[in-house]
């Protein structure tokens, strides 16, 4: 692993490890370049900020703080209008444990799949903005946007703090990954600013489908993922490791879980040395020698790392074996009569933008 990535790490330190490894801090525009490009910006920027060391780049950390706290608002308005119209859903993969600026706010329809259209219409009429549509999400730009909505729709979507990603399904076109059903039962209130409050899953549930998604369908290990991880394992007591151990079992989603949670641990081991006791409960030593880095990341050198294609078809194959996954597949191959759509089909599911691509402001 390169030297300017564990100098990285070693200065935002671990949840773990307190004080005893981290290294001096220093503000470097290279640094935070990296952390940029692998989405802990803010959690670099807080550091320097928290130790009196941020200079040149506060303006960047004024950025990126705004962007986070507008997403927590953009967040908490959606959420009253989900719940003062009796919608079911949850957010995903939105708030994490540390501050972050995520690309989007990703929630999940848990409704009947014919009152997906009525949820939708509710939305429209509380001024969100229809942006993008996909057989199974609808992409919403959020009405504080103003003018930006109008920019955005000449140049493409970029990621920024507006964008609302809701989900019928959990799929890629018009293939179904995971059931969404399984997600009902573990989800609880967070709050959120002042008093703002959303439904979220348990965090151990959250931290299982990022790892999963890490894998599948996106291919792509970032450092924001490994704080995700390092943050929710330091909070995880005997009772949330088991409902870990379950949802990933009864999911079927231990080998991409596993995959991402092997990343994790070799990247903290390092970097950090010894490595937390809770990953030896997470990960057997047979588990540890069937996933080395090397194995599954195709530059184990310089994260963001991309998910090796076997890794990825292996979990595709697998996801065959589910019968909800397998009928959307029939109906995705169906489409596939078009090669136009055959062709645009692969080249999202092979050829995923890079993060810093997806990262651009707006």
């Amino acid at each position: 692993m390169q030297s300017k990535i564990i100098e990285l790490l070693r200065i935002t330190g671990s949840p773990f490890s307190g004080d005893c490894h981290k290294k001096e801090v220093l503000e470097s525009e290279v640094l935070f370049k990296l952390a940029h490009a692998n989405r802990i910006g803010l959690l670099y920027l807080q550091t320097l900020k928290d130790n009196g060391k941020l200079k040149k780049l506060e303006k960047e950390y004024n950025n990126l703080y705004n962007r986070y706290h507008e997403t927590l608002v953009t967040t908490a308005n959606l959420s009253v209008v989900l719940n003062d119209n009796n919608i079911p859903y949850t957010t995903i993969k939105t708030i994490r444990p540390f501050p972050a600026t995520p690309n989007d706010v990703d929630v999940i329809f848990l409704g009947r799949t014919q009152d997906f259209k009525e949820a939708n219409n509710i939305l429209k009429k509380n001024g969100y903005r229809e942006f993008l549509k996909a057989p199974g999400q609808i992409l919403y730009f959020d009405e504080r946007s103003g003018d930006l909505f109008n920019k955005v729709k000449k140049v493409g979507k970029q990621g920024g703090i507006y964008y609302i990603d809701f989900y019928r399904e959990l799929m890629v076109k018009r293939f179904i990954y995971l059931d969404r059903k399984k997600l009902s039962k573990y989800i609880i209130e967070q709050k959120i600013l002042e008093d703002g409050v959303t439904n979220v899953l348990m965090p151990p549930v959250d931290l299982a489908l990022i790892l999963f998604h890490a894998c599948f369908p996106n291919r792509m290990y970032s450092l924001e993922i490994f704080y995700t991880t390092l943050f929710h394992l330091k909070s995880m007591g005997k009772d949330d490791i088991i409902i870990f151990n379950n949802f990933i079992k009864n999911s079927s989603i231990q080998l991409a879980v596993k995959s991402s949670l092997s990343i994790t641990k070799e990247i903290y081991s390092n970097v950090f040395g010894e490595v937390p006791q809770i990953f030896s409960r997470l990960l057997n030593r047979k588990e540890i020698r069937r996933f080395p880095i090397r194995k599954i990341v195709c530059n184990a050198e310089l994260p963001p790392f991309k998910v090796k294609f076997w890794l990825f078809f292996t979990i595709f194959i697998h996801r065959l074996s589910h019968f909800i996954s397998f009928r959307s597949f029939i109906v995705q191959i169906l489409c596939f009569i078009n090669p136009k759509y055959l062709i645009r089909f692969l080249n999202q599911l092979l050829n995923k933008k890079e993060i810093d691509d997806r990262y651009k402001q707006v």
